[in-house]
């Protein structure tokens, strides 16, 4: 039981037996000798298949009932289980509440309502299909999805580290497609664990990922080629992209910090084969949503997380300069922006404690709320066009909809 002491573990004693203790990390133990010896009595291995030994992996706490000595509460990253023997056997009390937690991108259909697809922290890939209850697919911290615009039968899902993967049935069998991880023996590769993917929105079988290169694809994922010979920046991963909305050779990336600070916004419009760095009058935060007006491709915005600095920036002339659209929004880390795609002066900004929208291209924002929870942290913010509807995929409350402000 030596795992993740620093993420998931915990401590429980019996009420009335002292010596009968539960310990909790990434699977369930149990001493009756006063944690002398411990016995493990859960396996988070089957996920797919739970039976009377599941309860799910990473478990940040654990307690007694204090009315029924032998129901003992567990809560992990896949919710809720409980024991009613002590701790022996186990069930999931996970039915009729809202608490996944998404990650960007959450995907729709270009076509089709009742069809998406959203990665979920630690919980795998999940497909809507229009029920309530959602299909599991995949494994892992479900990340980033997309699904080709052009045909619904073609997914994309990955979990951690860019472990991409396509199914081109509509999801019920998925095959590797991962860009390649040696670059050579000189440079080694680095990835953000939660590395970004693009379909270009015009080309269908384009499509862009990063690590410390950008890697662009022609064959809708099935071979990938580095744009250029040397990382992006100072070796720093890619954290998010945004390709043209009529151009795939327009390309925008904001790379993340981790090997030499600061994070950086780079722009391609030659596929990725050259770089402009237009970092220089941007916040020394990590860029991480990118959008360009569809119309417009001299539009672009960029949003950062982190405290005490601008949270959204806005060119009007292709990079050359940025100013902020900070006024009259809080002072907390922005996640995601969405133009939307009928009338671009309207945008809606996901933060760390909701959505926001502005009428007139960022000059100013209202909190765009709407029925949804207080303080909600909004991941991702994506166009659902088959319903006119904006979907929201949120840290700890699901997914919501919501009209367009402007039909």
């Amino acid at each position: 039981p030596k795992w993740q002491g620093w993420y998931s573990h915990d401590v429980a004693v019996h009420p009335q037996q002292p010596n009968t203790i539960i310990y909790v990390g990434i699977d369930a133990w149990k001493s009756t000798d006063g944690g002398k010896t411990l016995n493990i009595k859960s396996d988070w291995r089957g996920g797919f298949k739970p039976g009377p030994k599941y309860i799910h992996a990473d478990i940040h706490a654990v307690y007694y009932h204090p009315a029924h000595p032998e129901w003992i509460y567990y809560a992990s990253d896949g919710g809720v289980f409980k024991s009613e023997d002590g701790g022996e056997t186990f069930m999931d009390c996970n039915h009729g509440y809202q608490t996944s937690q998404f990650y960007a991108n959450f995907s729709n259909s270009t076509t089709r309502p009742d069809f998406a697809i959203g990665g979920m922290q630690d919980n795998s890939s999940v497909i809507y299909r229009g029920k309530k209850e959602w299909w599991r697919v995949l494994g892992g911290d479900g990340m980033s999805t997309a699904i080709n615009p052009e045909n619904d039968r073609i997914l994309y899902g990955s979990y951690q580290y860019l472990g991409l993967m396509r199914s081109r049935n509509g999801g019920h069998r998925w095959e590797p497609i991962s860009p390649p991880v040696e670059q050579g023996a000189d440079v080694e590769a680095v990835t953000n664990f939660a590395a970004p993917y693009e379909i270009a929105p015009s080309s269908s079988n384009v499509l862009y990922a990063g690590r410390n290169y950008l890697y662009r694809s022609t064959d809708f994922g099935s071979s990938w080629k580095q744009t250029t010979a040397r990382p992006l920046a100072e070796n720093n991963p890619i954290l998010s992209i945004a390709v043209g909305p009529k151009n795939p050779q327009l390309v925008y990336v904001g790379t993340s910090a981790l090997n030499t600070p600061p994070a950086k916004v780079l722009k391609s419009t030659d596929g990725g084969r050259s770089w402009a760095d237009l970092s220089a009058h941007m916040p020394d935060r990590l860029p991480m949503d990118i959008a360009i007006e569809p119309g417009n491709p001299q539009c672009a915005y960029v949003v950062f997380s982190g405290f005490d600095n601008s949270h959204v920036c806005k060119t009007e002339n292709g990079g050359k300069d940025w100013y902020s659209l900070d006024n009259s929004l809080p002072n907390v880390p922005a996640n995601s922006i969405l133009i939307d795609p009928r009338h671009p002066s309207h945008l809606y900004l996901g933060n760390d404690l909701g959505v926001y929208f502005s009428s007139n291209g960022g000059a100013s924002w209202e909190p765009f709320t709407r029925g949804l929870p207080e303080a909600i942290m909004a991941m991702h913010l994506s166009d659902s066009p088959s319903n006119r509807k904006i979907r929201l995929a949120s840290h700890g409350h699901g997914v919501w909809e919501v009209d367009y402000v402007r039909k």
